[in-house]
């Protein structure tokens, strides 16, 4: 016969009404943790170049101190096969450029120095696209004959495209 005092009822309860808030509060924390996920990109604020190369060297990039190019472009209303195939990287680091149609984003583009097996050329590329301080997308390319374009993700050694030509 099993026989609970309301003394020992009242701790049980408080007892898992604690565990459920240290359990709710955990998920909390890890949804809304700063840092990038795997193969995605983390919005984050920007507002200065130098952030923007911070936010680079979070994802492993070195880049010259300066960007080779600011500008602003204007997210088209339809996309073409360009940027339906650009919205695809994107799409897969956790970005969504439809969400910007009509929008005016400023484009800056970094030269990375350490990119895996390839020469220090300046023919590798990052670009990180800005709306109202905030990164919405952006690739590492190569600007080579054949070159290449991908997300923001540092390659691994053994899936890297070869540039060492």
């Amino acid at each position: 016969m099993l026989i609970l005092s309301v003394k020992h009822l009242r701790f049980y309860i408080t007892a898992a009404l604690f565990s459920l808030l240290i359990v709710f509060s955990l998920m909390l924390i890890l949804r809304n943790a700063p840092g990038k996920q795997v193969g995605a990109v983390t919005c984050t604020e920007a507002s200065a170049p130098d952030i923007l190369r911070s936010y680079l060297y979070s994802f492993g990039w070195e880049t010259d101190p300066v960007p080779i190019e600011v500008s602003e472009i204007t997210v088209p209303r339809q996309f073409g096969e360009v940027w339906a195939a650009y919205n695809r990287i994107q799409l897969a680091q956790g970005c969504d450029l439809t969400k910007y149609k009509e929008k005016r984003v400023k484009k800056y583009v970094y030269r990375i120095v350490n990119y895996p097996g390839a020469v220090t050329d300046g023919s590798i590329r990052a670009t990180v696209l800005v709306y109202k301080d905030t990164v919405i997308g952006g690739d590492v390319s190569s600007v080579r004959l054949n070159g290449f374009m991908h997300g923001f993700r540092y390659p691994s050694e053994d899936h890297g495209p070869d540039q060492t030509g």
